[in-house]
């Protein structure tokens, strides 16, 4: 059966969003800039009687999404924790169309892992729709998506037209407004190939700079509050909750903050990139440039470890290479133990860039176990 014409419908609880909200604002946001993404709604949840609380439900990236949003698909695709790299094409999902489709996508990991001589962007211009990736990726960073394919290559699909050309479509909203202020989210192999190709990086940055104009913070913050209205009663009445009313206005205040801030750097990417403005000569201009007046920063540095100073524009000191996080695993759950001060937003951001959320421990044994690998990684102080 369908409900309102969809087949299939995914429930969050939101349990570590104390908003509720950024999967609608990442979504909202989205389709402003003309991207598709799955529409969120809320639902107070009820299973044999028993209160389950209030789910956030999203849209899934299907058949029935395809075809409200494309005049025709020859397949569709969908990935989590993936990428276009030979060893995992062969495990994307297909959610419809064409088996026959797969060979396109191994031919673009092929080349993503070995580009030709003229670069991967040059080389795949017949079959990347490449103006709709770079509106997407850059859509994607305007709302900070931890989990998006750019930073962390979560829950996203890619869709096939019958004249083989691959388009990317951003599935997993509920990290929006969540990682740093990075303008090149560049874990997604795709992303990050086009930013080291400078054809490729200018087209992107003038589609960041499109994607912002398009975008309406007080829009946005408007449709924000009517839904944290819409779902407050409910919240208020949810004892399935570990925050209530509080946490969810204190969350949309955040939210808000997020939003605004997200505007003004796109103002500002706009006017440098406009004016041409490269202070310290290191080939960024100052609106893509996290400090214009120092040449060894600029998105892609390498990092300095241990100075505390990001070099490499990610909105996160001493990451990329720094020793920082110890791996953990404990009968086939995997932890991140981490030695460096952070403050829980600040965590909990690191944790979403690594593909996962910060732990809860539920049991004392799990606790103990925790306490001491992490003491053995990092010392007196860790999280």
């Amino acid at each position: 059966g369908r409900h309102a014409g969809l087949a299939r419908l995914r429930l969050d609880n939101t349990v570590l969003d104390p908003s509720g909200l950024r999967a609608w604002l990442g979504g909202a946001a989205l389709r402003m800039a003309g991207v598709p993404a799955p529409r969120v709604s809320f639902a107070r949840v009820v299973i044999n009687g028993q209160p389950m609380g209030v789910y956030a439900i999203t849209e899934v990236i299907d058949a029935v999404y395809a075809a409200e949003r494309f005049p025709a698909t020859w397949a569709l695709y969908t990935a989590d924790r993936r990428d276009l790299q030979p060893n995992h094409v062969t495990r994307f999902d297909l959610e419809a169309g064409e088996p026959s489709t797969r060979p396109l996508l191994q031919w673009l990991a092929a080349t993503a892992a070995e580009p030709p001589p003229e670069g991967f962007y040059a080389a795949t211009q017949d079959y990347l729709i490449w103006r709709r990736w770079l509106r997407a990726l850059a859509a994607e960073a305007w709302v900070r998506n931890a989990e998006g394919y750019g930073p962390a290559r979560r829950r996203f699909s890619l869709h096939i037209d019958p004249a083989d050309r691959v388009d990317l479509l951003p599935g997993a909203l509920d990290g929006s407004f969540l990682g740093p202020v990075n303008p090149y989210p560049r874990t997604g192999r795709v992303a990050a190939l086009c930013f080291a190709d400078a054809a490729c990086r200018a087209e992107y940055e003038a589609a960041f700079v499109v994607t912002s104009a398009l975008m309406d913070p007080e829009a946005l913050v408007e449709g924000l509050q009517a839904q944290a209205a819409r779902i407050r009663a409910a919240v208020a009445e949810d004892d399935t909750r570990l925050w209530g009313t509080p946490m969810l206005d204190d969350g949309v205040a955040q939210l808000v903050d997020a939003v605004r801030a997200a505007g003004a750097l796109g103002e500002a990417a706009a006017g440098c990139t406009e004016a041409g403005t490269d202070a310290d000569g290191d080939g960024w201009v100052c609106g893509f440039d996290c400090d214009d007046g120092d040449a060894t920063v600029f998105p892609g540095a390498v990092e300095a470890c241990a100075d505390g100073v990001d070099q490499s524009c990610t909105g996160v000191p001493d990451d990329g290479g720094c020793p920082r996080c110890a791996e953990l695993d404990r009968d086939g759950h995997r932890y991140w133990a981490c030695a460096d001060t952070r403050t829980y937003a600040q965590a909990e951001s690191n944790c979403a860039r690594l593909g996962a959320t910060l732990a809860r421990v539920d049991s004392q044994a799990e606790n103990d176990w925790l306490y001491r690998q992490a003491r053995k990684s990092g010392g007196a102080n860790w999280w």
